[in-house]
């Protein structure tokens, strides 16, 4: 449940997205919106596994898979729910779905006999983002297409982990770490601990398992002092897992690491990063979107970060520090500030090019994932194109949860369409919209979408993908994109 609270200090510090079914008039910027694209329902085929989280009144976690015919038709999947009541189900799935030229669209469909509709929108055949739109709940995630070839075998090989979890007895949780399986059993891991309130816990695992699954789903266990997780989850390729805990709210991502053993200078260019997280006296209280540049060596040159804290945001944000890498990936970050001053910050590298991350405060359980840039120079021109984009968060302003999902056109020379769904704690509005961006040469780009925002952030890791985070005061929503 939402809770109101205040971080006084930070405050004082702090400067203080219609589915694609036709054309529609644009507000507050004139003409006619135009949805772009060659999508149709030939674009979702096959076996899907996807992961949300959202609130219903009470938070929720859900995962789970469906089947897609690519003729409009969900003809089978499993959908798994836990609830912070401690509500626990898994039933079966079957409906329909539209696509739109644009890639965006509705899938409906019956779960345990209640109907669900879910809004869509397709970022290629192997990427789908989606947003609960029936007005019984607010919650987003994302579908990716699960591999044939891995639905039936236990994973096996090194995993850097992110993990976000609420345990009825310590509340909020934030974890992330590594792990070696063979055909599904655990013989090392190592990971980072943050309970809210409390102090980050290097911990060791004792023992755990990943079930061989079947059709893809799985269950599977980790041990360590703190106890035992029961999850299942989710096998999307021999390289990317979902994980969803059973007995209590939460969301996990496990990727194959490679390049190790690590040294300093695998920490090494511009980075693009996002994360979320809970504060004390408020869930999902927070959201921060960013970019930095480490030298290989040791040292954060340069970093500028934006930050939404429970309804008090700070624009571009500077920080800079040092770090120190160990050959299993993990990455001791200290950084210092403007708004923020001293921060910790623990690294456990997928690769050079991706890491997930927490931030080591006990006011805060923030957890997200950053990845190499791929431009040390961008432009306006830099964005030229259409985007699948998802935010989700919650806005003091409205006393509302937000979740907006969608197609944004990007034309290259400052100007923006957005066709997108919102639903604001239930409400349902698709209304698309035009806007203007400008792009500074580290990849922050500022972008106003008329009607919805003036401070609107993305930090680009490249032409192609990016970090989105809206930083008007009360605001408290982030996300990302992607190039259709």
């Amino acid at each position: 449940m939402k809770k109101t609270s205040l971080i006084v200090t930070f405050a004082l510090l702090l400067i203080c997205v219609a589915c694609g079914s036709g054309n529609g008039g644009v507000p507050g910027g004139g003409g006619v919106f135009q949805p772009q694209g060659s999508f149709s329902k030939a674009s979702l085929s096959g076996q899907y596994a996807y992961e949300l989280t959202g609130t219903n009144g009470n938070d929720f976690s859900e995962a789970g898979f469906f089947v897609a015919d690519g003729k409009g038709n969900i003809t089978s999947g499993t959908d798994d729910f836990v609830q912070q009541t401690g509500t626990s189900l898994s039933n079966a799935i079957a409906g329909t779905y539209t696509v739109g030229n644009d890639g965006t669209g509705f899938i409906d469909v019956t779960i345990g006999g209640q109907q669900f509709e879910f809004s869509i929108t397709i970022v290629n055949s192997s990427k789908v983002y989606m947003t609960e739109s029936d007005g019984s709940a607010n919650g987003s995630g994302v579908a990716e297409a699960q591999s044939a070839a891995t639905m039936s075998t236990a994973p096996s090989g090194t995993f850097a982990f992110r993990l976000h979890n609420f345990n009825s007895l310590r509340g909020s949780m934030s974890s992330v770490g590594a792990f070696t399986l063979s055909a599904g059993t655990l013989s090392s891991g190592s990971e980072d601990v943050l309970f809210l309130g409390g102090a980050t816990n290097s911990l060791t695992f004792s023992s755990g398992s990943f079930n061989a699954p079947t059709s893809g789903r799985g269950s599977g266990t980790l041990v360590d002092s703190n106890g035992t997780l029961s999850f299942e989850y989710y096998v999307i390729d021999a390289n990317h897992i979902d994980i969803l805990p059973v007995s209590s709210v939460g969301y996990g991502r496990a990727e194959t690491q490679s390049g190790g053993p690590f040294s300093m200078a695998a920490l090494s260019g511009g980075y693009a990063f996002g994360s979320q997280g809970d504060i004390l006296g408020e869930s999902r209280g927070m959201q921060t979107a960013g970019v930095f540049t480490a030298d290989g060596n040791g040292t954060i040159t340069t970093g500028t970060e934006d930050i939404a804290l429970n309804g008090a945001t700070a624009a571009s944000d500077p920080s800079s520090g040092t770090y120190t890498l160990s050959p299993d990936g993990r990455a001791d970050v200290n950084l210092t500030s403007t708004a923020l001053g001293s921060v910790h910050k623990i690294f456990w590298l997928v690769n050079s090019s991706r890491a997930f991350f927490l931030t080591d405060d006990p006011n805060q359980t923030e957890d997200g994932t950053l990845d190499a840039q791929q431009s040390t120079a961008f432009t306006n021109s830099t964005l030229n194109g259409q985007f699948g984009a998802s935010m989700s968060g919650f806005d003091l302003n409205l006393g509302a949860f937000v979740d907006r999902i969608g197609a944004l056109n990007f034309q290259g020379n400052g100007n923006l369409t957005f066709n997108f769904v919102e639903i604001d704690s239930g409400g349902f509005s698709k209304t698309p919209v035009s806007g203007t961006y400008t792009i500074a040469s580290n990849g922050r780009v500022s972008a106003v979408l008329n009607n919805i925002s003036n401070n609107v952030i993305i930090y680009l890791v490249s032409g192609n993908d990016g970090y989105i985070i809206q930083t008007d005061p009360g605001a408290e929503i982030g996300g990302t994109m992607s190039e259709q």
